[in-house]
């Protein structure tokens, strides 16, 4: 399928098919085991105001708001949705199950267009509130884990501290978690995420002869620019890092060939890879 809810409608059609027993992807079972990193967290950390949960089918929150319920505690859970897969948030504002005809959203993990009843019960009756992130905040939240503490989360994982850096004002002052999910993203989507965390724009005014470049950091409105005049081949990765060190002391600039086509790839501590197309060298 698709999405989730194609494959998992496909996968329920094959189970009466074929005469199978499906477990589905809300199951009271699965619900039960996910709880237990909320049963660690609130025996690891008291007196949590609140905890923010990424919503994919609500199997996460469920587990987060049993755990809750069952120490007795009073603290709040906070449902995290993307702005592209907004049912839960949808159907949280009008206590009533809401679809939404797509899903398509880098945090695949809760990409969900129908939600399910059951889970909505509960969300209903021990949730605070849902709150709904944009892709930009969900990538820049991708590129604090990675930058800040090392840690590759995917969107879902990330979209709790795009949630809390949403409601900073709101949150100053008091002891928030925040559910990590998980890093299962692939690679390519990861990197495709992680150059539009700091947008940059690179201009190519020259090649071979005289290259000049451009560096803009929209985030920072901070920027500045570099040249250089030898041919590419002839420049190991230090060389060029040595000449742009008026950019980043710490940067490494290097050319890589795929295909007919000629990419400029650029990585520093504080910007993630991002690849700019080249036209081809004379």
């Amino acid at each position: 399928g698709h999405d989730f809810q194609a494959a998992y409608e496909h996968a329920m059609d094959l189970a009466a098919e074929c005469r199978l027993h499906a477990l589905r992807s809300f199951h009271p079972w699965l619900v039960v085991g996910v709880g237990t990193y909320a049963l660690e967290l609130f025996h690891a950390v008291a007196d949590i105001d609140t905890v923010y949960v990424p919503i994919g089918l609500g199997s996460g929150i469920c587990g987060t708001i049993a755990a809750r319920d069952a120490l007795g505690l009073t603290t709040k859970i906070v449902g995290v949705v993307a702005e592209n897969a907004p049912a839960y948030a949808l159907s949280f504002a009008r206590k009533a199950p809401a679809s939404t005809n797509n899903a398509d959203t880098i945090a695949d993990g809760m990409a969900c267009r129908v939600p399910d009843e059951a889970a909505l019960d509960i969300v209903f009756k021990g949730a605070d509130r849902i709150v709904t992130v944009s892709e930009a905040e969900i990538k820049a939240a991708m590129r604090h884990y990675f930058t800040d503490t090392h840690n590759v989360a995917e969107g879902a994982g990330a979209a709790p501290l795009a949630a809390l850096l949403q409601e900073g004002a709101r949150m100053a002052g008091k002891r928030v978690a925040l559910i990590l999910s998980g890093g299962n993203i692939d690679r390519d989507v990861y990197v495709t995420g992680a150059s539009a965390l700091n947008p940059a724009t690179f201009t190519l005014d020259g090649w071979g002869g005289n290259a000049s470049f451009s560096y803009i950091d929209r985030a920072n409105e901070d920027g500045c620019s570099f040249s250089f005049d030898n041919d590419w081949d002839s420049k190991g990765v230090d060389d060029i890092a040595h000449d742009l060190s008026v950019w980043s002391a710490t940067g490494w600039f290097q050319p890589v060939a795929e295909g007919n086509r000629d990419w400029l790839f650029i990585a520093t501590p504080v910007v993630t890879p991002i690849e700019c197309a080249a036209p081809n060298q004379p």
